[in-house]
């Protein structure tokens, strides 16, 4: 097999696991540019040919983008040492960056609501789909995926498939059911939830449009769209429940160190809380 061909034997074994089609499009296009970029075959590859084609092409990325290159790199090789097509993995733990850890961004309170009262004031279609935002915390690439039939009115849950394809449930206000049951009227239940202009699904690009857009009116030029709504939902819902486990819950996150950075941010509550407790 040449190189290409264990790339695309590689990426196969992915997508049989399920993997998103974001990922499978990453794996792709970080391993055949190392694929085009050096000529040896997989099995001759040294560390030091590895380590130089890193620093060449990610070096001075951020150190999110590089290490998020490096696993790549060694879900790759792993999958040749397993299926014995090299003798051992080119890379080394150390090459490693250390990350930046920067706190989340949400809005504050007077920002949230401005925000929600912009909301009320789109069209049906953006309205549901930023008030769902509001209420679960969903990503983007979330929330388009959700069908008709994955919305329990009755029981007030959405049926999300989230990273990994994995599946979980959220929970949404009675508010929200009203906005959703106008909304959902003739639908197929088989249909994508939120459909564009041409009849097609709609794309986390446009929901990441239309947040945007209403976060710049609220004063969050640099606004990180979505996922500064999922921060705030995470904040307040943090605030309010004061259990981690709840909101890693609700969030879909895997590990609940994940969760915790939202105790490391200072917010007004805690302030108040703060001066009570100092008298």
């Amino acid at each position: 097999m040449d190189n290409i061909q264990i790339l695309e034997a590689f990426l196969e074994y992915k997508i049989k696991l399920r993997k998103s089609k974001l990922t499978i499009k990453c794996y792709n296009s970080i391993l055949r540019r190392l694929c085009n970029d050096i000529e040896k075959p997989i099995e001759s590859l040294s560390c030091d040919d590895i380590k130089k084609w890193l620093d060449e092409n990610y070096a001075k990325k951020n150190p999110n983008t590089y290490n998020h290159c490096y696993s790549v790199l060694k879900s790759f090789f792993k999958y040749c040492l397993i299926n014995k097509l090299i003798n051992k993995i080119p890379l080394k733990i150390r090459w490693r960056k250390k990350k930046k850890q920067t706190l989340p961004k949400y809005l504050e309170n007077g920002q949230h609501a401005q925000f929600r009262e912009l909301v009320e004031k789109q069209p049906i279609r953006e309205r549901v789909a930023m008030t769902l935002i509001d209420d679960t915390g969903l990503r983007r690439a979330e929330v388009v995926r959700i069908n008709c039939k994955d919305v329990d009115l009755k029981n007030r849950t959405i049926k999300v498939r989230c990273k990994g394809n994995k599946e979980r449930s959220v929970f949404f206000t009675p508010k929200t059911a009203i906005f959703l049951e106008k909304y959902l009227g003739n639908k197929n239940e088989d249909e994508p939830l939120f459909l564009n202009n041409d009849d097609k699904r709609l794309s986390d690009r446009s929901i990441y449009n239309f947040v945007s857009e209403l976060l710049k009116k609220v004063g969050c030029e640099n606004n990180y769209g979505v996922h500064r709504l999922r921060h705030t939902f995470a904040m307040n819902l943090l605030i309010r429940s004061n259990n981690i486990k709840v909101v890693a819950d609700l969030l879909g996150h895997k590990y609940i160190k994940t969760t915790k950075i939202y105790t490391k941010l200072p917010t007004d509550e805690m302030l108040y809380k703060y001066d009570q407790l100092m008298g």
